[in-house]
């Protein structure tokens, strides 16, 4: 996972939804957290079309798997270690 991935032409996301995706780590409310994933995925998709990105850069971009993670927390699904990588470019997108 590298950085220069996510840094894109036509931008969709904002840096608002990377420090979303930063600060998802701290919710309590799976409810919240499923709808926040559903708003800014769709953000995502259209980031990749505009991009000409496939379905595997949509599945694996680092706000993806963060959401994805504290949903695996609600449920009780083990930890991966992918996460640190990706939290790591959400952190420097987030400034």
């Amino acid at each position: 996972m590298n950085i220069s991935e996510y840094t894109v032409e036509h931008k969709v996301l904002t840096a608002q939804d990377w420090k979303d995706a930063r600060d998802v780590s701290g919710a309590s409310n799976m409810s919240g957290v499923m709808m926040s994933f559903k708003d800014v995925f769709m953000k995502i998709h259209q980031e990749a079309n505009l991009n000409n990105k496939d379905y595997a850069w949509r599945d694996h971009h680092p706000i993806a798997i963060i959401y994805a993670e504290k949903i695996s927390q609600f449920t009780g699904y083990p930890q991966t270690m992918q996460w640190c990588e990706a939290f790591a470019i959400v952190e420097k997108m987030a400034a």
